[in-house]
């Protein structure tokens, strides 16, 4: 293994990079590990010079990180608990690289991490949150964890890989305006697959008509083995084919295999210890199984399983409950009950149509939308956010200013925990117009207060909305939040107002358009009326919004890439549409996306806008109301309530963060 202790930092000159540094306690087989690797290798060198530093070397992945292309890896040689001598080597590399934005993963690192940032200033530091819980292992770890919750609440970002990570980290004192939850990536390299399925059974002498269930895992007591050989050994007996194995490593493998033995399993449970090859290994399973017992962050296990097209069963915890939709993708279980877990094995076993798919969905699901591609992305645009107000780094990033321009080129700020552009319908044109014409994709996302509401609960519409490329104030209400909480925008951009300006561009620039949405009979109301007022509109295509399968919408989708529209109207109701362009995203190749809603209603002539002047006062809603009363009275009212309540409380926070400031700085005045 080649000594990388005394590597300069700064070989090589970054030249007009942004500087990152990510801080790690090492590269065992671990969660964080396993993304913060996948991270690195997909992040654009051309924008982001990488350093990674580790404490202790000799792990499992060590060699992996080092043949990483551009990445600069450094050891600090860390000897144990009570070594501190390696903060010199590690202040020593804050001197050198005199970064820009500092990443740390994993309490330790957390904590040492954000001391030397601040003490050498480094512009921006984020916190990775990759659990839901406190999690003693030591009298040290205790003591670790009480410092490191004020690192945390002194980082300028603490990013958790699921909704349950987050509220976790604001538990301890982080502000939520300074989370985001950012999901695993999948590296595609992880999902290679080397060897057959006879083969990979053959070595582990397992016939090929086995039903074979497995578990991928550190073997602790968090992810609780012991329930995953409970389960196995109450149903081996029933099924003379079934094979149980479990892969991996961990403090508590031996006890592990000294109960499987007292459990009279035999050769029914197989131990594999740590093995490179496991995609191979998962593949050869029939179903997948993670048996964690009080807390999961974003499991890569239960991802590759999905992604592979194994069915899964998982306990619901954590971050376990926003990766499987239970029935749809998955089967949860109530965790440490081992009568569940065998009750979900034995039903799969015996229904290979539930089985297929649950896999196919699941497939689907991890396909569109926890790529390594959409991972990575997400967390350059916050390393971009981060830095754009300090000059230097402006500087740096000025070399890419096309890639800017193309994924986010208007500022960003965020209202009531959900990210808005700084744009008007004007804006939104013309970006439309750059990205037709240079062959990019953008998906805009338009909201509104039944929307910032329905968000707080519906974890996947909230992930789409900061995932999407262009997001603008749809009502009225929310431009006067903006102003009300001193970040005001420019103008609503109304979703109907945008799609009336398509219409005429359509004319004017030629841009092609697909229709998809609605009833039958009012989608061809609308190509109907779009002819008669849009004389030369440029329809490629039109579709009902009405699916019996998921097959027939993937025929759908390719439909729609082979008409190849430039901009495809949606018209579903929220949130089916901000889901179904998340879903079927990878596969569509239509350069922009726009979720009109109800809309075709409106040109259908089924329904009427309000006068202008009610959208202008905000009380576009009022009129709806009076429109469909029946349907409408309980959406407005409790919807409408909570946005103001939400308004008032974060208006609420803002005073009290000014005058607390004012307080401050008069006593030291």
């Amino acid at each position: 293994m080649p000594d990388n202790s005394s590597r300069s930092v700064v070989a090589g000159q970054p030249g007009g990079r942004i500087r990152i540094l990510f801080l790690i306690p090492s590269f065992k087989t671990g969660g964080a590990e396993i993304q913060l690797l996948s991270l690195v290798r997909g992040l654009d060198k051309s924008l982001f010079y990488v350093t990674i530093a580790a404490f202790y070397r000799g792990n499992e992945l060590d060699r992996l990180y080092e043949n990483t292309a551009d990445v600069n890896v450094v050891y600090l040689e860390k000897k144990g608990a009570l070594d501190f001598i390696f903060l010199r080597r590690l202040g020593a590399i804050f001197r050198q690289g005199r970064f820009d934005i500092v990443q740390c993963y994993n309490q330790s690192a957390r904590l040492f991490g954000m001391i030397a940032a601040r003490r050498y200033r480094v512009p921006a530091v984020i916190m990775t949150e990759r659990t839901a819980r406190l999690l003693y292992s030591s009298f040290g770890s205790r003591i670790y964890l009480f410092f490191e919750k004020f690192a945390l609440r002194s980082a300028d970002l603490v990013i958790a890989n699921s909704e349950a990570g987050r509220a976790f980290a604001i538990s301890r004192g982080v502000r939520r305006e300074r989370t985001r939850v950012i999901y695993n990536g999948i590296d595609p390299q992880r999902l290679s697959i080397t060897r057959g399925i006879d083969s990979v059974r053959a070595d582990m002498l397992i016939a090929k008509d086995a039903f074979v269930v497995g578990m991928v895992a550190r073997l602790e007591a968090l992810k609780d083995p012991f329930t995953f050989v409970r389960a196995a050994r109450s149903i081996y007996k029933k099924y003379d084919r079934m094979r149980f194995i479990l892969v991996g490593d961990g403090p508590l493998l031996e006890q592990v295999k000294e109960f499987a033995a007292t459990s009279e399993l035999g050769d029914s449970m197989i131990f594999t210890g740590h093995r490179a090859d496991v995609a191979d290994l998962i593949k050869c399973m029939n179903v997948a199984i993670l048996t964690s017992q009080r807390v999961e962050g974003c499991s890569n296990f239960l991802l590759e399983a999905m992604a592979l097209g194994v069915p899964v069963i998982a306990t619901r915890v954590g971050g376990n409950v926003e990766l499987i939709e239970h029935e749809k993708t998955g089967l949860l279980v109530s965790p440490s009950s081992p009568v569940d877990v065998a009750a979900a094995i034995e039903r799969l076993c015996c229904d290979a149509k539930l089985r297929a798919d649950l896999a196919d969905n699941a497939r689907q699901w991890v396909d569109s939308r926890f790529a390594q591609r959409v991972m990575v992305s997400q967390h350059e645009n916050l390393y971009l956010e981060l830095t754009r107000g300090s000059s230097s780094a402006e500087r740096r990033a000025d070399g890419n200013a096309l890639r800017q321009d193309t994924d986010r080129p208007f500022r960003r700020m965020h209202l009531l925990d959900l990210p808005v552009d700084r744009i008007t319908v004007d804006d939104c044109i013309g970006h439309f117009s750059k990205v037709i014409r240079r062959g990019g994709r953008c998906h805009i996302v338009v909201i509104n207060a039944a929307k910032v509401v329905k968000a707080r609960t519906d974890v996947e519409l909230r992930q789409v909305i900061h995932a999407a490329d262009l997001i603008g104030a749809d009502g009225v209400p929310i431009v006067w939040a903006s102003r009300l909480l001193g970040e005001p925008l420019p103008a609503r951009v109304n979703g109907t107002d945008l799609m009336e300006r398509i219409f005429h561009e359509s004319v004017r620039r030629g841009w092609k358009l697909y229709l998809l949405g609605a009833r039958q009979k009012v989608i061809e109301n609308v190509v109907e009326q779009l002819k008669i007022k849009f004389p030369g509109i440029r329809l490629v295509g039109f579709r009902n919004g009405y699916f019996s399968s998921i097959d027939e919408e993937l025929a759908v989708v390719e439909i729609i890439n082979a008409a190849r529209p430039d901009i495809l109207l949606l018209g579903f109701g929220t949130p089916m549409k901000e889901k179904w362009v998340q879903r079927y995203r990878e596969r569509l190749t239509v350069p922009v996306i726009h979720g009109v809603g109800g809309s075709f209603d409106i040109v259908a002539g089924l329904t009427r806008r309000a006068p202008a002047w009610m959208q202008r006062s905000g009380l576009e809603w009022f009129y709806r109301f009076l429109q469909e009363p029946r349907r409408m009275w309980k959406r407005y009212l409790v919807t409408n309530s909570v946005f103001i309540w939400l308004v008032f409380n974060a208006w609420r926070r803002r005073i009290f963060c000014q005058h607390s400031r004012a307080s401050l700085g008069g006593e030291h005045g």
